[in-house]
């Protein structure tokens, strides 16, 4: 068993939620950058033509986000989050998620304006990220390019969802060029004794709080472990407000001091645990 960087402990994690949960990071995704390029003859902006590569480039962007091009689908993980978060739902929530069989369908497609984050884990996602055009503000560009961030998801994995965003591009006239791509990591199972370890431990060093697994949307150094350790959870045993998760990577990141002793008092005990398990 592996335990590195991901969830942490917070309050209200989703909106509707509330009471405060310790957040497992079960199942990381994919990761991948791919470079989208358009071309033509370029030319002078005083006589400008149709279809130039930025437009084009536009055109293919506003596609991707109106007409998502990859599937939604809930994890077993994801549903036993949510099955988890349930007891503190308010109601119209609790009924929607407690009928996933029902109103599962429905809610792939209303999940981005619900949570964009729990949307991120239902399927993979594409950011655009950088773009360049002419190096002339009165020329054409005779290249111009995007980049795109991917996170792949496991059931419409890495070269399935490459291949998926490459045809989309293809209609546009726009190639596809991979700069880089790894896969989706084995996921632990919520079921399986080194999360019940996990889980054991934080109900012991934090009484009353939740316990849910949950997909990981960033990255951790975990997934350079893959190979040797097929449970790798990903879990910070720190405090978190919302105000701080907010600016993790961002302006004024920072933690609560205090958060710290019970973090310590966490790694020790799930240390003793494992040594007493393997005695």
């Amino acid at each position: 068993m592996l335990i590195d960087e991901g969830g942490m402990i917070i309050s209200e994690p989703i909106g509707g939620v509330k009471g405060t949960y310790a957040m497992v990071g079960v199942l990381e995704k994919g990761y991948g950058d791919l470079k989208f390029t358009a071309k033509s003859a370029g030319g002078h902006a005083s006589a400008p033509v149709k279809n130039t590569p930025l437009p084009r480039l536009g055109a293919f962007m506003q596609d991707v986000e109106k007409h998502n091009p990859f599937r939604a689908e809930f994890h077993d993980s994801v549903r036993e989050m949510f099955a988890r978060f349930a007891p503190n739902m308010v109601f119209g929530m609790k009924f929607v998620f407690r009928n996933l069989w029902l109103f599962g369908p429905l809610l792939k497609k209303l999940m981005p304006v619900i949570s964009p984050a729990g949307a991120a884990m239902l399927q993979t996602t594409i950011a655009f990220t950088t773009a360049k055009g002419s190096n002339g503000l009165n020329v054409l560009p005779q290249e111009a390019y995007v980049t795109g961030n991917l996170r792949f998801i496991p059931h419409q994995g890495t070269d399935e969802s490459i291949e998926i965003i490459r045809q989309v591009a293809k209609k546009h006239q726009i190639e596809t060029q991979v700069i880089y791509k790894d896969y989706p990591c084995p996921v632990v199972d919520h079921k399986g004794r080194p999360f019940q370890l996990v889980e054991e431990t934080i109900h012991k060093i934090y009484p009353g709080i939740g316990v849910c697994p949950y997909t990981m949307t960033g990255g951790t150094d975990a997934k350079y472990y893959s190979d040797i350790c097929e449970n790798a959870i990903r879990f910070a045993p720190l405090y978190i407000t919302n105000q701080q998760y907010g600016s993790i990577h961002g302006i004024n990141e920072n933690i609560n001091c205090d958060a710290l002793p019970l973090g310590v008092d966490f790694y020790k005990e799930i240390i003793q645990n494992t040594h007493k398990a393997r005695s």
